[in-house]
């Protein structure tokens, strides 16, 4: 089963892959595959997924810590337990769990096909469409199993919306919740799409540190998701880095709105990093690694939009924020090897 999952999620990373290797990515030297097999003693290192180490070798220069998409895979599956999390991603119940939080208000729930509304009052079909067409704005995304942000939209309830429809998404499985305000600031880098912070947090064997990337949407992109968004590294003073890449790989040095990366500056940037040491601690001590869709509203309120827990994702974070699984590396093969 492990081996069918790698040819899937290879043979699906080729969309991606194939401009690439047209333009000739640098092979690795058998030196450098080594000193990765030395680095990661604990993961099944092949042929199969060097494309990655080739790709952040051509734009940020080789190290043996960047890790390829099927090896995080393997990372995430250990240090993340599938089967103590996975409910715990639930979009229609992560404020029900998590009230401390703050996600986006809940406006309907649908769970199973059943609906609720925001304090999980069962409610008829009728009355989640009443409540539903009173707002005038609303963000409706399938509730379970979901990635790059599939089956994500923005609503406006006077455009004639088939409600059927709506119903449907996620197989009647999703929840309808507020549009979020960003801080202006945030909001003018793109004003069509929710720019947003992923941050990327470790707690492991006690230690914690995190990572940061900021998402914002291209020219007229509702959603700021990889495949629609330029996606620049943050360091930890708030400070954007100097080159941002879109899903291609393209490199960006300023926003479709015009904003040089290298002159933008997260205000009050500690505020979210102290937010997620403290959550990440509390909520989820058994989870080695968060990735956290988090903004700033315009009141200035941190906002969860949601947690990424069974599969964060590590590979636009280590392309825009480099090696930062080095110092957690002796930590990790050690918990793989134990379970092995």
């Amino acid at each position: 089963m492990r081996s069918i999952s790698r040819w899937r999620h290879h043979f699906g990373f080729n969309r991606l892959d194939k401009p690439f290797l047209k333009e000739g990515l640098p092979n690795l030297s058998s030196e450098e595959k080594k000193q990765i097999k030395k680095a990661w003693p604990g993961l099944d290192i092949s042929e199969l997924d060097y494309i990655w180490p080739r790709i952040f070798k051509e734009k940020v220069g080789f190290s043996p810590y960047f890790l390829g998409d099927l090896w995080v895979e393997d990372i995430e599956h250990i240090v993340n337990p599938q089967n103590q999390l996975v409910s715990l991603e639930n979009k229609a119940l992560c404020d029900v769990y998590f009230p401390e939080l703050n996600f986006p208000e809940p406006y309907v729930r649908c769970l199973n096909g059943i609906c609720y509304d925001r304090d999980m009052n069962h409610i008829s079909v009728e009355e989640a469409t009443n409540l539903l067409c009173e707002k005038g704005q609303y963000i409706i995304k399938p509730s379970v199993g979901t990635m790059q942000g599939k089956g994500v939209r923005k609503v406006s309830a006077n455009k004639g919306i088939d409600i059927k429809t709506i119903f449907r998404v996620g197989g009647g499985n999703f929840i309808a919740q507020e549009v979020l305000k960003q801080l202006p600031l945030i909001e003018q880098l793109n004003p069509t799409s929710l720019n947003c912070f992923r941050i990327t947090s470790i707690y492991i064997n006690g230690r914690f540190d995190y990572t940061t990337i900021l998402k914002v949407g291209k020219k007229g992109a509702e959603r700021d998701n990889w495949n629609s968004s330029i996606l620049m590294g943050i360091d930890k003073n708030g400070c954007a880095n100097k080159v941002g890449y879109d899903y291609q790989l393209n490199q960006f040095d300023r926003t479709d709105s015009g904003f040089v990366l290298s002159d933008i500056v997260v205000p009050e940037f500690d505020k979210l990093t102290v937010f997620v040491e403290k959550y990440h601690k509390k909520y989820f001590p058994n989870c080695g690694i968060i990735g956290w869709d988090i903004t700033i509203d315009e009141k200035g309120a941190i906002r969860v939009i949601e947690t990424n827990l069974t599969a964060p994702g590590l590979q636009a974070e280590q392309l825009c924020s480099g090696d930062f699984l080095k110092p957690f590396c002796k930590d990790i093969n050690e918990i793989i090897l134990n379970k092995l």
